[in-house]
């Protein structure tokens, strides 16, 4: 059975924007230092409100000791790093806003629907959103770690989810913008100089047919939605 991606990539495309804007909602609702954690079956949301005078701490994501995490998150190998220098403001800066939302998403079977350029690719990782608003001007790389979901496959690199060519089609994964510092068979580390959207993109295995069963389980079973 061939699963068609390309039919539901808008609706995919269009899901990332509804849960960014959806982070943003909830930040403005918060404390300043208050933090808002939403996991579901499919994706796991970490949201927080800090000053931009002085935002306090190093941001680490996904946060396994908290409560009410699931298994899957919970035992994910998955991991973000954001230094607080990242949100270093000059003093020639200036900006009405007074704090940063901060949010960060892993969706666990996003990248199943997200399209590829090219048939023999595949996005071998759950998918990793980094949002932060207002845009600060990142001085220092943010440290991603994501795990692979396929055996089997070669050469896997970072990619960052470019939609400025929407008139064009729905978007592509582009290597621009996040850097592969290591990659093992288990795992790919990228350092990423913007905050986006990221993934890693595989070469698929030979016997792709066998490699991509839980795949087609994942799709019957309608784990590509929110809930």
């Amino acid at each position: 059975m061939l699963i068609h991606f390309t039919k539901v990539a808008p609706g995919s495309i269009y899901l990332m924007r509804v849960v960014e804007d959806f982070i943003h909602i909830v930040g403005h609702g918060l404390k300043v230092f208050q933090s808002a954690l939403i996991v579901t079956d499919n994706l796991v949301t970490s949201i927080q409100r800090e000053p931009v005078s002085a935002v306090s701490t190093d941001i680490s994501f996904p946060m396994k000791g908290r409560r009410g995490m699931k298994d899957w998150a919970k035992n994910s190998e998955d991991k973000l790093y954001i230094p607080k220098e990242v949100f270093t403001r000059s003093s020639s800066e200036t900006d009405d806003s007074t704090y940063y939302v901060i949010g960060a998403v892993l969706y666990r079977t996003l990248g199943l629907i997200l399209p590829v350029t090219k048939k023999s690719m595949a996005i071998n990782s759950k998918v990793l959103t980094v949002t932060v608003r207002p845009q600060p001007k990142a001085s220092e790389s943010i440290v991603v770690e994501l795990s692979h979901l396929i055996n089997g496959t070669s050469d896997a690199h970072c990619v960052v989810w470019d939609d400025s060519k929407m008139d064009s089609g729905p978007g592509s994964w582009d290597p621009q913008g996040c850097e592969t510092v290591q990659t093992q068979a288990s795992h790919t580390k990228c350092l990423c100089n913007q905050l986006a959207t990221i993934a890693i993109l595989a070469q698929k295995p030979r016997d792709s047919r066998l490699s991509y069963v839980s795949v087609e389980q994942s799709w019957k079973r309608g784990q590509y939605c929110i809930t």
